[in-house]
């Protein structure tokens, strides 16, 4: 079945007779768009100008928010072939990696580490119209232990001072987050995902001089002493999350400390396997963890942990444009569809500082919006399978022809 075409350059439209699926419940309703925002939704009888999109039988929703991606990566075995390539290669796959994001519904996006700055200047394309993406916050290089997990291409550290350092580099650079490496990781040799790398003073000092430019800090942590490390030190979210236990949920909750769980990435890493290239310490990691971090997942879920979708896209076979399965797989790991969706939409937003504009079907939003052949609530897969149209700002930047 084929998607609604409206010009893509049309200054408004009314999408009418959808059903609204979205963190506030289903509801049938008519969404009327004009100069890049929702002014209207419900039963709108009022004449307009605007191009009609009729959409009887079709399902509308806010548009996807992945709040972890990586578009310096291309989802390759073995994501350290970053080394080998320079600036203005990476330049142009993390451009055409940003417009498979946004064809997949991925309307805004956090990009959780990157090289030279790409991802940041690319950030500013996307605003700027030159290149189409999803809206785009970025956090420069991850600012990791001195050959620790990303130091390939991470800004390495030693102590807090030089911590501080590479935070205002990164400030520097024009940054809207940033990024820390608490624990090993999957994807680097020789680091263990359960142990700690970088202190709490150290990552404190990164929070501390992210405070003063009015970033928050992201931190990726699998261990328990890496989770408890950073949520000492006050970051925003918790990447990963891997060994939560009830004492770091219980904090979590009460602190507001967000869960961006990713858990397509080892399962990808997993189904793949060393027969596809993944290296083999990539696989036997993943394979360890990837029980514990549904297993903690869960446990956030039902405790109450504010959790923002997030897929680390660009990992081993974790391609950008296939978003979607995280939600799939948080659906199979203890959320229910429409607690999937409202980690996709208005947490996410919430995490990234957007509430207010993003994440909901209402008067006053921007108009990022999907349409759907199948009800996400009823098939979390409809976002992959039955994607018919997406909406950024007002404009149709995608629909199956």
């Amino acid at each position: 079945m084929a998607g609604p075409l409206v010009p893509a350059s049309v200054p408004g439209l009314l999408v009418r007779g959808a059903t609204i699926v979205d963190a506030r419940g289903e509801r049938p309703g008519d969404v009327l768009v004009r100069d890049g925002r929702i002014v209207e939704v419900g039963d709108v009888r009022s004449v307009t100008d605007e191009p009609v999109l009729a959409a009887n039988g079709w399902y509308l929703t806010p548009g996807l928010i992945d709040c972890h991606i990586h578009l310096c990566h291309q989802a390759g075995p073995d994501p350290r072939v970053i080394t080998g390539k320079r600036d203005h290669q990476l330049a142009t796959e993390a451009a055409e990696a940003a417009g498979r994001t946004l064809r997949a519904g991925v309307t805004t996006a956090r990009d959780c580490g990157g090289r030279g700055f790409v991802e940041t200047a690319l950030r500013d394309a996307i605003r700027a119209g030159a290149v189409e993406g999803p809206r785009l916050l970025t956090s420069g290089h991850p600012i990791v232990r001195r050959g620790g997990h990303m130091s390939y291409f991470g800004r390495q550290v030693d102590g807090p001072e030089d911590a501080g350092l590479a935070a205002r580099e990164q400030i520097a650079g024009g940054v809207d987050w940033l990024k820390v490496a608490a624990t090993g990781g999957v994807t680097t040799p020789n680091v263990d995902p359960r142990k700690a790398e970088l202190t709490k003073e150290e990552i404190r000092a990164v929070v501390e001089e992210g405070r003063k430019a009015g970033l928050p800090v992201a931190s990726h942590a699998h261990g328990g002493d890496g989770i408890r490390n950073s949520l000492a030190a006050g970051v925003r979210s918790i990447e990963h999350g891997t060994y939560a236990d009830d004492e770091m949920i219980r904090f979590m909750v009460q602190h507001g400390v967000f869960l961006v769980p990713t858990l397509v990435a080892t399962r990808a890493m997993i189904d793949a396997g060393t027969a596809k290239g993944v290296p083999e310490y990539a696989v036997r990691k993943a394979a360890e963890i990837d029980g514990e971090r549904r297993k903690a997942f869960a446990t956030c879920v039902a405790r109450g942990v504010k959790v923002a979708m997030g897929t680390d896209a660009g990992t081993p076979f974790n391609p950008h444009g296939e978003n979607a399965r995280e939600l799939e797989l948080m659906a199979e790991a203890g959320m229910t569809p429409a607690q999937a969706l409202g980690s996709s939409t208005v947490t996410a937003a919430e995490l990234l500082g957007l509430k207010s504009n993003l994440g909901l079907v209402e008067s006053g939003y921007e108009a990022d919006i999907l349409l759907l052949l199948r009800n996400p609530l009823d098939e979390p897969s409809a976002f992959r399978r039955e994607l018919a149209t997406v909406v950024q700002s007002g404009r149709i930047v995608w629909s199956r022809g």
